[in-house]
């Protein structure tokens, strides 16, 4: 059975939950740890003669129970609460960035990841202004230098991006890249084959390929998320706005999103000099 007839048979269930922000805001509360009454009011700034009658309500439904002097999720109110969050952030995360999602290539985001997107809510925009035509890039190579381990997928490249690279390797930092087919077979031609070759001199860098369909510029480290997408039509990667993030859930989002297409690539040997 589909979603649509589910809804319709529940749709007052639903409804009932939603459309109360009491019982939202409790079992959103609940999913974090038991609580007591008096902390249920502190959290939803409700006297106890509002927040009983909701918690009674959600004990009818075996949504909630009580444990001692605190209240707690039963199995399937959990299993449903963590539903409700899940959406919630997704939403969130959605009218947060709106005009960037709307303006830019999604499809070479994996599901996985796009389900986990709530995950970037504590992320932000950087944008080039017309104070600073480079903003995003100086970001960016700021955020670099200032890491201990790199983790790259892409779909693009650049000279500066190269050298970027190189700069950490130099350094002894470990770097993992994986690029998509048609990146690999530019860098044996100019202006990256005299680049190239100096960077596939280092131990510590690991380059790898993937014939998946990729259409993003992606960075994580130990400090920070650089997530830059394509243009609306998929052509041009869009070097004027992407998704910073700084919190450890983006920065885990981050690398999950390089995992991904790593557990999808193949290492690239190359003989050194």
């Amino acid at each position: 059975m589909s979603s649509i007839p589910v809804y319709g048979i529940i749709e007052d269930e639903i409804k009932s939950i939603f459309r109360s922000r009491l019982e939202t805001q409790i079992l959103l509360s609940l999913g974090e740890e038991n609580k007591t009454l008096l902390q249920l009011r502190e959290i939803t700034g409700s006297t106890s003669q509002a927040v009983i009658p909701k918690i009674r309500i959600l004990e009818s439904n075996h949504l909630v129970e009580e444990d001692g002097y605190n209240y707690r999720l039963t199995l399937i109110g959990k299993i449903l609460t963590s539903r409700i969050e899940e959406c919630i952030l997704t939403f969130g995360v959605y009218w947060k960035f709106k005009d960037f999602w709307t303006k830019h290539h999604l499809k070479g985001i994996p599901k996985p990841l796009l389900d986990d997107l709530g995950d970037l809510l504590g992320s932000e925009i950087i944008r080039d202004t017309t104070e600073d035509l480079h903003h995003v890039l100086s970001s960016y190579f700021r955020y670099l230098r200032e890491s201990r381990q790199v983790f790259v997928v892409s779909s693009m490249t650049s000279p500066e991006l190269i050298d970027a690279v190189i700069e950490r390797l130099v350094q002894g930092i470990p770097v993992e890249v994986v690029i998509t087919r048609d990146v690999f077979e530019k860098l044996d031609k100019e202006p990256y084959i005299e680049k190239c070759s100096e960077m596939m001199q280092f131990s510590n860098l690991k380059l790898m390929v993937t014939d998946e369909y990729v259409r993003v510029g992606t960075t994580v480290t130990e400090k920070f998320l650089s997530f830059g997408l394509y243009k609306k039509d998929g052509m041009l990667f869009d070097l004027t706005e992407e998704i910073f993030g700084f919190d450890n859930k983006s920065l885990d989002w981050g690398k999950r999103f390089f995992q991904y297409f790593k557990d999808r690539s193949v290492i690239v040997e190359i003989p050194k000099n």
